[in-house]
This record gives structure tokens, C-alpha cells and sequence, in this order.
């Protein structure tokens, strides 16, 4: 090796010119990170039940069948599963040679299989290649002196969490503060005796008539049109006229004759405070395998898009953004690397004596840089304080075997001539 580099210097430096090529052009598709991802193949279903149904409940309609379906999957190591009031988490590890975008695929047609068996409280599962516990790379507060949280929380679920659902990394937004909205019907007891009606009917009756299904299709002129019959309730009154039963004498027993119906909340599950004013927080939650600094940056471009849409009286503020902790972070510490090179570099010319030499042991270091970059791109690395402490090492490293390795070449080169 060292009588090629003798011999064929042009060849050398070809390589050299590449190796650098190559590492600017993907230095640039290098992400950044604070830490290494140690979550790679981590996929989560998550299932919201409505009405505050309790976690046996939970744990025997929905997370047990969606074990059962996910056990036969492929590649899986393990599955952690916990119910709790009114929501289902199931968490699969996959083995690192999974492609976790097909095991997603296989996870949403297992849940398809079974989808006729989860009660219809059951809100859509929501899959995400994440972790619950995982914390959130990004939290926003809205604040307001014309909206109490709970409209706020309504703002926040029907305008702004579904535009920051879209950003590419984002896999889950919790809310906090505000209570959510329901419909509570407050059925007299007296009157129910009274009719001589069953509550599991009266509650039967509500159901069938919150429905919108197919009712077939029409062929008119080589056109097909779709018929659907939709009965869902739009406000409170619909709901009170909605017929339960017939008395003896014909007339229709509605809600209303027995019931009152009113526009309620739930019971408060979660505080959120800013400034020791109430607001509603958004806690927004990366993939596991996601960028954080590509993720935020999308998050705040949607996040100022939203300023200027939603109603001005509403205050969006940025709690907390990980991604200028992480930027600091790696700024720091890559400052910290080139200093380094810089007086590893001055203590070479003040204590050797060919400059020649000294010129070829310096510029080991960038050559080392690049190979690192080469190998991160090639192995899906990122830029965190692991790596780049391990390029600070490795540089002065190569610079100790370069010197030797120099010396070497030199002692051989003036042998033979």
C-alpha cells in the first residue's frame, strides 16, 4: 500500500477528490439528532373508546382481540399492551430487519379482520411507529381572554390537530386542559316506569336512529349513483324529537316525554396551566424512526400558517421546542471539534520539521471526516453527541498512525532514491 501511494500519486489524490465529492454530497442528507435513535422498529395502536368505559372493559373488547390478531404477524419480538378508562395501547416491537412501513400494512389489515368485533363506542385506531411514553419533541399552548378552554380544546381538535397530523414525522398530538364535549341524556326513571319502557330499548332506539348506511345504487344512462340514507342527529332538539315507542292509543313517545337532553362535558382528566392562566396544550409526539429537527421545522411552518387563519383572539405559544435544544447542542459540541483540530494541527507544526510532512499528517484529519460522513450515509446515522464525539476521537487517532505511517513513507521513499 505505501509503495502504490509512491507510485502512483495521481491515482491518490483521484481517490481522495472522490472520497470528498462523496462526502459533500451527503453530508447534506445527514439528519441531526441529540441522541441516537434507539427506537427503530417500534409500532403502537392506539384505541379511544367514547362514554368513559372502564379498563376491564377495555381489556376484554378491545385490546384482547387486537392481541390476539397481532400475535400472528411476522417479525414481532414482543407485545406490551395497557387499558385504561376509555383507551387501548398496544406497542410491537419489530426485529431490526422488519420494514416497518409493510408491518404497518400487515398491522392495518389485522385490524380490518377484526373490526366487527369492537363495540361501537370504539373509536378508529390510530397506528403510529411510535412509543406513548416517548415525550414530546414539541408542546403549544392556546391561550385566550374570549374563549374558555373549552372552546379552545374544540378549536384545537376540529381546525389545528388534523393540519399537524399531516406533517411528515408527527405520529401522535395529546391534548391537555379544556374538557372534552358530550351529550348527556338524563333519563327520568318515574317516567320510564310510567311508559313501561325497558332502558336497554330507549337506548336501542337512540342508536338506530344516529345512522347513515347505504341504501343501493341507481343505474340511470351507464351512470351509477350511490343512495345513502342519513339519519345522524345534528343538534339537541333532533335528538329530543327522536321517537322511542308507541302508546296503546298511537301516539309516539318521544325523548323528550322522558328524558332531557343537554349539551354537557366530561368530567376533567387534565390540567393545563401557562403563566397560572388556563389554557389548552398540544403535546405533539414524533416517530420513532422521524427526524426531530425536519419534524419541528414542519410543525412550525403549519404552526405560523395558523396564526393567521384561526381567529386572532387565540394566542399559539411555543412551550417548548426540542429542536433548538438539539441544534445548540450539536452546534456546541461540533465547535468544540474544530477547535480541537485546529490546535491538533498547530502542535504539529511547532514540533516537526518537514513541512511537506506536516502538510500530508494534517490533512489526514478532513480525510477522516469524509470517510466518517460516507459510513454515517451508508449506515443510516445521524449527527448526535454520540457520533460526533467519536469523530472527535477517531480524528486524533488517525492523526497518531498518520504520523507514523508518514514517517514510514518518508524513510522508504529516500531509501530508493
Amino acid at each position: 500500500m505505501i509503495d502504490l501511494g509512491i507510485r502512483r500519486p495521481i491515482t491518490i489524490l483521484m481517490i481522495v477528490i472522490a472520497l470528498l465529492m462523496f462526502s459533500v454530497i451527503m453530508f447534506r442528507e445527514i439528519p441531526v439528532e441529540l441522541n441516537p435513535n434507539m427506537q427503530s422498529g417500534v409500532v403502537s395502536v392506539i384505541t379511544r373508546m367514547r362514554g368513559g368505559v372502564a379498563a376491564t372493559e377495555i381489556e376484554k373488547y378491545v385490546t384482547r382481540p387486537l392481541e390476539e390478531a397481532f400475535s400472528e404477524i411476522p417479525g414481532i419480538r414482543e407485545i406490551i399492551s395497557s387499558s385504561r378508562e376509555s383507551e387501548s395501547n398496544i406497542m410491537m416491537r419489530f426485529r431490526h430487519d422488519i420494514n416497518t412501513d409493510f408491518a404497518v400494512v400487515d398491522v392495518r389489515e389485522r385490524i380490518a379482520m377484526v373490526a366487527h368485533r369492537m363495540p361501537r363506542e370504539a373509536e378508529r385506531p390510530i397506528i403510529a411507529r411510535f412509543q406513548q411514553s416517548d415525550a414530546p419533541i414539541i408542546i403549544i399552548s392556546l391561550s385566550s381572554v374570549m374563549f374558555t378552554p373549552e372552546q379552545l380544546r374544540d378549536i384545537a381538535e376540529n381546525q389545528i390537530i388534523e393540519r399537524l397530523m399531516r406533517v411528515s414525522g408527527v405520529a401522535n398530538i395529546e391534548i391537555g386542559g379544556g374538557r372534552a364535549r358530550k351529550l348527556l341524556i338524563d333519563i327520568d326513571n318515574n317516567l320510564l316506569l310510567a311508559h313501561r319502557l325497558p332502558i336497554l330499548e330507549v337506548v336501542q332506539m337512540i342508536n338506530t336512529a344516529n345512522i347513515s348506511i347505504s341504501a343501493g345504487t341507481i343505474d340511470e344512462n351507464s351512470t351509477n349513483y350511490v343512495i345513502r340514507a342519513t339519519g345522524e342527529f345534528t343538534d339537541i332538539e333532533e335528538i329530543g324529537r327522536t321517537g322511542i315507542a308507541i302508546t296503546p292509543a298511537g301516539s309516539v313517545i318521544r325523548l323528550n316525554d322522558i328524558a332531557t337532553v343537554r349539551d354537557y362535558f366530561y368530567e376533567p382528566t387534565s390540567f393545563a396551566r401557562l403563566n397560572a392562566q388556563p389554557v389548552v396544550s398540544l403535546f405533539i409526539q414524533r416517530e420513532s424512526e422521524a427526524n426531530t429537527i425536519s419534524t419541528a421545522a414542519g410543525v412550525m411552518e403549519i404552526i405560523d400558517y395558523l396564526r393567521y387563519v384561526i381567529d386572532p383572539h387565540i394566542a399559539m405559544t411555543v412551550v417548548k421546542n426540542d429542536a433548538e435544544y438539539i441544534i445548540r447542542a450539536v452546534s456546541a459540541l461540533t465547535e468544540a471539534l474544530v477547535i480541537g483540530g485546529i490546535l491538533l494541527a498547530g502542535i504539529l507544526f511547532l514540533f516537526m520539521r518537514n513541512t511537506k510532512n506536516i502538510l500530508i499528517i494534517a490533512s489526514t484529519m478532513p480525510l477522516s471526516l469524509f470517510m466518517s460522513i460516507i459510513l454515517l450515509r451508508l449506515f443510516n446515522q445521524t449527527f448526535n453527541v454520540m457520533t460526533l464525539s467519536g469523530l472527535a476521537m477517531g480524528m486524533a487517532s488517525v492523526m497518531d498512525s498518520a504520523i507514523v505511517v508518514v514517517e514510514n513513507v518518508s524513510y522508504h521513499h529516500h531509501k530508493k532514491t
